[in-house]
């Protein structure tokens, strides 16, 4: 804290509100003056105080390096990213995005006094990454956007970095590592229980464009359109293509009186609550049951933690009664005696 301070220090008082403000050291006074014994112990064991040392002034601390070099990353963060967002220099802001490493001291991240210099500088990074790419991109700079975007997804894995890096590898036309990528974050949505944004939505719709937008051969169309070693029973899709799959289902319903139902299935535990522990296991019996009892031609898609969609094409509202009650007993009977169950509602309005 001292050190980060720098020249100007720490008051007393502030000091004192911040290491025993929570009211359970009886005499926080003496007990601030025995840690900065104990502090100057340490440092002439390891030989520092003879370079540097905790001095009070004013009733304000201090550390005072006499010869010690200290160089604080953090400060050179601050430094250039201040210039960059006053300059808007595109290798400025580039360089500070580079320098910056991540939150301020993690692992006291509860500490009020780190808590708050880490948001600040957290949106100060934010700030410049957001102006370099769009410097980047109006110089269609996109292996040096490319870089800035990974090591933002590594830092902060926030829709927000996810995206700038999709678009730079759509922009750069690697159209299969863009969706890699896009599998890999609607995986981890699901995983953590987030639903995607219209803006993530938009971009695979994107992506799909993009990656048949070259012109092909009859059979090497035919080819790309064929489902690859497709197992018996329903058809699983990712949630974009699903929402699809249902639109697509409305409007042949107007056209060809063809009716469709939609069943939604929760994983719940034994008082009725979002299944948490153990859910790996359950999804995966859940999986192999849809594989079971459900028709080749009916969809279903991960919707979020433990809530699956089931599109049952070319079935009404009693079919699709008998069919919710049929996999909660397939459920029931294969659940190998996890503290689990399965509840399956019909929607009450038809999918639009």
């Amino acid at each position: 804290m001292l050190i980060y301070a720098g020249d100007k220090g720490v008051p007393r008082n502030e000091l004192l509100n911040i290491l025993y403000g929570h009211g359970e050291c009886v005499n926080p006074a003496g007990d601030l003056r025995m840690v900065v014994s104990r502090l100057r112990k340490r440092l002439r064991d390891y030989g520092i105080l003879d370079y540097a040392d905790i001095v009070t002034s004013g009733g304000v601390y201090r550390w005072k390096g006499n010869g010690l070099e200290v160089r604080l990353d953090v400060r050179e963060f601050e430094e250039t990213a201040a210039q960059a967002l006053r300059t808007g220099d595109t290798q400025t802001l580039t360089r500070a995005c580079e320098i910056y490493g991540g939150d301020f001291l993690p692992i006291l991240s509860g500490e009020k006094w780190v808590a708050h210099i880490q948001a600040n500088l957290r949106e100060m990074y934010f700030n410049c990454l957001r102006q370099a790419a769009d410097r980047l991109k109006e110089r269609r700079e996109y292996t040096a956007l490319l870089r800035l975007a990974s090591s933002a997804c590594s830092l902060y894995p926030y829709e927000e970095c996810w995206i700038m890096k999709i678009e730079c590898l759509l922009a750069m036309k690697r159209y299969g590592e863009a969706t890699a990528l896009y599998n890999e974050v609607t995986n981890k949505y699901f995983s953590e229980g987030f639903e995607q944004s219209e803006r993530m939505l938009e971009f695979f719709r994107m992506m799909n464009e993009k990656a048949y937008s070259v012109h092909s051969e009859h059979d090497i169309i035919l080819d790309r359109l064929r489902e690859k070693n497709g197992p018996d029973g329903a058809y699983f899709c990712s949630y974009p293509s699903f929402i699809d799959c249902c639109r697509t289902a409305v409007r042949m319903e107007e056209q060809m009186q063809l009716s469709h139902s939609l069943l939604c299935c929760e994983l719940l535990d034994r008082k009725g609550n979002p299944l948490e522990e153990r859910r790996e296991d359950a999804e995966q019996e859940l999986k192999q049951i849809f594989g079971e009892v459900l028709r080749r031609g009916d969809i279903y898609t991960c919707y979020s933690i433990g809530q699956y969609l089931v599109l049952l094409n070319g079935t009404d509202a009693v079919e699709a009664e008998r069919t919710a009650e049929r996999i909660e007993k397939a459920y029931r009977r294969n659940k190998k005696g996890r503290q689990t169950k399965l509840r399956c509602r019909i929607a009450d309005e038809k999918t639009e």
